[in-house]
């Protein structure tokens, strides 16, 4: 899983904001699929999101925990969905163009810069911060689950770069 998560920190510090967002977006889906492939895609990847990168997206000081950034897993994957495809069911679809037209992806100096004021009813989510969330939290994942053979198994059937 290194090579994913190592993926996804080297596009961010090039600035290639693409590739770090679509590589990280699938990380819930090869998880949860490593995991629990029985389930159906879509509740594995907001269970998995519940889990493993909630956690990740707040910050505690001080014995108090502050949220970083209000992103539940069902919007991620609705987000997902349409960032990487047209879905099957109009429902589906209709979910995901919400989610669009709800949330905007934003670079580290967009959000820096943002003037919260010009984008009424929409949420801006840094890149950074989400795909830091999701490469960490997969980290995390794998240090839970090393010594599962069954994921193990299933790991060995991912495809890899060779080079």
């Amino acid at each position: 899983m290194k090579h994913f998560t190592d993926s996804v920190r080297k596009s961010l510090k090039r600035e290639d904001w693409y590739a770090a967002l679509l590589t990280a977006l699938t990380l819930p889906d090869i998880c949860g699929r490593l995991e629990n492939p029985q389930k159906q895609p879509r509740a594995r990847y907001q269970k998995w999101y519940q889990i493993w990168v909630s956690s990740q997206l707040t910050e505690k000081t001080n014995k108090q925990a502050r949220t970083i950034l209000q992103l539940r897993g069902e919007e991620l994957y609705a987000l997902r969905c349409a960032f990487f495809h047209e879905t099957g069911s109009s429902l589906e679809m209709n979910k995901s163009l919400k989610m669009v037209k709800k949330y905007r992806f934003v670079t580290p100096e967009a959000y820096r810069a943002l003037d919260e004021s010009n984008i009424k009813d929409q949420m801006a989510i840094p890149i950074d911060t989400i795909c830091l969330a999701l490469a960490t939290a997969t980290d995390t994942w794998f240090e839970n689950v090393r010594d599962d053979p069954v994921v193990l198994e299933r790991l060995g059937g991912i495809l890899k770069v060779h080079g």
